[in-house]
């Protein structure tokens, strides 16, 4: 059965895709978002990410200052306030905001409502239409009921380009993906601070590498800044497994993440006298995995764009993340811009090279490796999404990419 036709679709329930489908509904065009798990948030809630970043100006001299406009803006405000929380930094000039997981949850749902965006949650889509150069209509699948949705426009925020693996379009590729990470929560910890935590984790972890009781990869762990409570603190490990898109690859990440997870706990159990107690309190939904497949827009932003700080006439969204390499067996890998600066992210790495009528946003923008490792960030998905959104209601209505933009521009306040 084919129903409710002149319907914008999103694919995928993160940031980008919350955003894509704000900003296509703001008007009170029909928007259908689709989110194959049971809540929203993407990563930023099934992986417990726990910081938003990319939000705020790169600067060592300067406190937090958020470089978003518009619904972005709106958005990390109203999340920092609901969770009771403020921008951290660190010495290179970083600035994240931690934020409540839950909250996150809500703050999303409740915004899409108040725009009256459909969703459909533990949903997945299984196969694409197209006819000549637009995508005409989808099937989904529901808890094994199939349906076809008729749709005016596409917006990929699936994180893995999923519109063009399915309408096997070009693909931006790599044979090695970004290291996944594991994230988990520790309760009935003693009452110490976060420093003192993180020296007794880092000291016991180092004896039983040294002691040949765990693999050296175990060092690799770090908290998640701002998530310590009076008795409880999220650590993140990462995985030493090679990353693709596979359910049996991700599966095999989940496993060894949770393996890991348990043996952290009983080697500071054992190791130390203080941790004796403390307990494993949870696992987040989903493996964290940072860049997949993108798809292949009319332009591909590049670690040259990134690194310069370079500008577009058309562009859509600012990037002020550097760019974070994780890598399986070798420390983290950060390149800069210089300090106060940031790059813009052109339309056209949103815009199909192939199809009028899809639209990209958030992990799934035209960009390589290295320049996915930047962009990849809530802060600059946050603002793809909208954009993305913003274009797909435009576009169908008549208006030109150009004047779009325009109104992009306006809207979040690009120069």
């Amino acid at each position: 059965m084919i129903i409710n036709q002149q319907r914008i679709v999103v694919i995928g329930g993160g940031s980008a895709g919350i955003a894509a489908g704000i900003a296509a509904a703001e008007v009170g065009f029909q928007v259908l978002l689709i989110e194959k798990s049971a809540y929203l948030g993407g990563k930023a809630t099934a992986s417990e990410v726990g910081t938003i970043c990319g939000a705020y100006r790169y600067s060592s001299t300067i406190q937090a200052d958020l470089i978003l406009k518009g619904f972005a803006k709106d958005f990390v405000e109203e999340l920092a306030i609901v969770s009771n929380s403020k921008p951290l930094s660190n010495q290179y000039g970083l600035h994240y905001l931690p934020y409540n997981i839950q909250q996150f949850k809500q703050l999303s749902l409740k915004k899409l409502t108040e725009k009256g965006v459909e969703i459909l949650l533990k949903t997945s889509v299984t196969n694409v239409f197209a006819s000549n150069d637009q995508i005409t209509a989808i099937e989904l699948d529901q808890n094994g009921q199939k349906e076809m949705i008729e749709v005016a426009a596409l917006i990929d925020a699936s994180g893995d380009a999923l519109v063009s693996k399915l309408l096997q379009l070009p693909l931006i590729q790599s044979s090695n993906y970004q290291a996944a990470a594991q994230i988990f929560t520790l309760s009935n910890l003693p009452d110490f601070g976060e420093n003192q935590l993180n020296l007794i984790f880092m000291k016991n972890i180092h004896a039983a590498v040294l002691q040949d009781d765990l693999p050296a990869y175990y060092k690799a762990f770090s908290i998640v800044q701002g998530s310590k409570t009076a008795k409880s603190i999220k650590l993140k490990m990462t995985i030493p497994l090679e990353v693709n898109s596979t359910q049996v690859n991700l599966e095999l990440l989940h496993k060894k993440g949770q393996e890991m997870a348990n043996q952290f706990v009983q080697i500071q159990q054992t190791k130390s006298e203080s941790m004796q107690s403390i307990q494993l309190e949870s696992i987040a939904d989903e493996i964290g995995v940072r860049v997949l497949e993108r798809p292949m827009g009319k332009y591909v932003l590049t670690e040259d764009d990134v690194l310069s700080a370079r500008k577009f006439d058309h562009a859509i969204a600012t990037g002020a993340w550097p760019i974070e390499i994780w890598h399986p067996l070798k420390p983290l890998e950060m390149h800069y811009f210089n300090e106060n600066e940031w790059y813009q992210i052109p339309v056209d790495c949103i815009l199909s090279n192939e199809i009028s009528n899809l639209y990209f946003a958030g992990r799934s923008i035209s960009a390589t490796d290295n320049a996915i490792a930047s962009a990849r960030v809530m802060g600059t998905c946050l603002q793809t999404g909208f954009a993305a959104g913003k274009i797909a209601v435009d576009v169908f209505k008549g208006l030109s990419i150009e004047e779009s933009v325009s109104h992009i521009k306006k809207l979040q306040i690009i120069d």
